[in-house]
């Protein structure tokens, strides 16, 4: 008989991921100064600051609809961790995702207020209401 495969220690944009009810890929990442909305609108960082975007599809993998909470994700930036910006998130997040439907996707871009210039490490992607009360992490820095 042989072993099942070992889980990988680390994962990374483009590696599927689960944290309770929902799937997660990281499709990319992206750093703006300012962040529009469909009607031309936009919000600017702070003075020092940049808007770190980080796009993500997301799947209900459970038998119930989910609630999922774009602004609940962290970023990990040198220790130190970022809740998304509601106010950015809802300007680059024109999805209007809030319950997502068994088996339904969907992507959207969760965007963070961080220092300028400085790469984040990991985004910490979590199921509020599902069973795993940990995030799971997603390193944004490539070994």
């Amino acid at each position: 008989m042989t072993a099942p495969p070992a889980l990988p220690l680390k994962y990374y944009p483009g590696d599927t991921v689960q944290n309770g009810s929902l799937q997660y890929v990281v499709q990319g990442t992206r750093t703006a100064t300012r962040v529009y909305d469909q009607f031309g609108g936009y919000v600017p960082a702070s003075d020092g600051a940049e808007f770190f975007i980080v796009k993500v599809s997301v799947r209900n993998v459970s038998q119930q609809a989910v609630q999922f909470f774009p602004v609940a994700q962290t970023l990990s930036v040198r220790g130190q961790q970022f809740n998304a910006d509601p106010m950015s998130t809802a300007f680059v997040d024109t999805t209007g995702i809030g319950v997502i439907q068994p088996g339904q996707s969907v992507s959207t871009e969760l965007s963070f207020l961080v220092w300028a210039a400085i790469k984040p490490e990991a985004i910490m992607l979590s199921d509020m209401l599902g069973g795993s009360p940990a995030a799971t992490r997603v390193e944004l820095v490539t070994p």
